[in-house]
C-alpha cells in the first residue's frame, strides 16, 4: 500500500486547536485489510493516532476550558469512548492477524534434514535482515518526528534551532507575553 492512510489530528504539541480528524481513514485502512491490500500495523497505527488526537484535545481543552464545564466532562467521557473503540480495533485487529498468520504456519513433517537445515539457514540470514531494517526505521522514524516537532515549533513562533524567542511565550491569542523563559526543546 503506498502511503499511510491514517492522518494526523495535531501536527505538534505545540498547536492550540486540532486539525480535522477523519475516521474514514481508519475505515479505508480496514477496507484495505479486509481486501488483502492493506497492513494490519497499519489499521493499529491509525487507531493509535485517532487515540492520540483525542487525548490531545481533552488535554488542550482542560487548559482552556473550566474544571466545572459540563462540555468538558462530555468531552472527556467521548474521550473514553473513543479510548475504547480504539483499543477494541487494535485487539481485533492482533486476533485476525494472528488467527491469519495461524493459517500460513508451515508443516515441517515432509521436509527432509537437509530441507530443514536450509530453512534453518535461510530464516537466520531473514532474521538479520529485518533486524538491520527495523534498527534503519527507527532511525527514521526519531529523524522525521525531530523535523516535525521542529516545523511545528516554527508553526507556534519558535526560531529555527527549535527555541523560542527568549524572554517572549506565545499567549492565547497567539501574541507574545513578555518576561517568561522558555527552555529550548
Amino acid at each position: 500500500m503506498a502511503g499511510s492512510t491514517c492522518i494526523q489530528g495535531w501536527t505538534g504539541p505545540t498547536r492550540r486547536r486540532p486539525q480535522p480528524l477523519s475516521l474514514t481513514s481508519r475505515s479505508d485502512a480496514a477496507d484495505l485489510v479486509v481486501q488483502g491490500k492493506g497492513k494490519f500495523e497499519e489499521l493499529m497505527v491509525c487507531s493509535h493516532e485517532i487515540a492520540a488526537s483525542t487525548a490531545q484535545l481533552v488535554a488542550a481543552s482542560k487548559v482552556k476550558a473550566d474544571k466545572d464545564s459540563a462540555n468538558l466532562s462530555k468531552l472527556q467521557q467521548a474521550s473514553r469512548g473513543v479510548n475504547q473503540a480504539t483499543a477494541g480495533v487494535v485487539a481485533s485487529t492482533k486476533s485476525g492477524k494472528s488467527q491469519i498468520e495461524e493459517k500460513d504456519s508451515m508443516d515441517f513433517s515432509s521436509m527432509t534434514l537437509t530441507q530443514i537445515k536450509r530453512q534453518e539457514m535461510d530464516s537466520q540470514v531473514r532474521v538479520l535482515e529485518l533486524e538491520n531494517q527495523l534498527q534503519k526505521e527507527r532511525q527514521k522514524l526519531g529523524e522525521l518526528r525531530k523535523k516535525h516537532y521542529e516545523l511545528a515549533g516554527v508553526a507556534e513562533g519558535w526560531e529555527e534551532d527549535g527555541k523560542r524567542p527568549v524572554g517572549t511565550r506565545l499567549g492565547a491569542a497567539g501574541s507574545p507575553q513578555l518576561g517568561v523563559r522558555w527552555m529550548p526543546v
